[in-house]
């Protein structure tokens, strides 16, 4: 799992899916509403 600090102290994390890597983050990061669009696909082409 991994924890996020958001603006104004909201606590966010991602949590590994049922998938196997390198997808298992998957369904974490599609739901993340601290991440924009932008962001989401960042991540997805890293």
């Amino acid at each position: 799992e991994f924890f996020f600090l958001e603006p104004g102290g909201r606590l966010s994390k991602l949590r590994r899916g049922r998938f196997q890597p390198p997808l298992h983050f998957a369904g974490s990061f599609a739901r993340a509403s601290f991440l924009s669009p932008g962001d989401k696909l960042a991540l997805g082409r890293a």
